[in-house]
């Protein structure tokens, strides 16, 4: 129904009960309507932080990667005090993939994360990082931060 372009918003709570299934392609559809409908409900958006931070831990690289990215797309003022853990995480990522996408992602969040320190710990990608699609990632976040 989202795909097709219909208004379903009024399914949130039950969008953010079906995110705890094993079923990759379910998450999929959970993180891709969350991130269109968080920002019109804030108080519900809430409830999608607690399983997006276990899936920012999953041992899959790409669940960890959809779920970061998910979290950088909330676009809720009053949750970003919860997304600075999880990136701080990401960029230390074993997978180059996921830091990719939180180098980018910080550029999203980054005038409300004054406090911490991702200036820095991009600058020591892009120094020490062999991966040339993370440092360019990190390069284009440094320049807009």
């Amino acid at each position: 129904m989202l795909a097709a372009g219909q208004h379903v918003s009024s399914l949130f709570g039950e969008m953010v009960m079906c995110s705890m299934t094993p079923n990759i392609i379910m998450e999929k559809m959970c993180y891709l309507y969350v991130g269109n409908y968080a920002k019109g409900n804030p108080n519900l958006a809430l409830l999608t932080i607690n399983f997006l931070q276990k899936d920012c831990k999953d041992k899959d690289p790409m669940i960890r990667w959809l779920a970061l990215r998910s979290l950088c797309s909330l676009r809720v003022a009053n949750l970003v005090e919860y997304l600075v853990g999880s990136l701080g995480s990401g960029l230390k990522d074993s997978d180059s993939y996921v830091r990719m996408v939180v180098a980018t992602g910080v550029l999203k969040i980054s005038a409300s994360t004054h406090d911490a320190d991702f200036p820095a710990m991009l600058k020591c990608l892009v120094l020490n990082y062999p991966d040339t699609q993370v440092v360019a990632n990190c390069l284009s976040s440094l320049q807009e931060i």
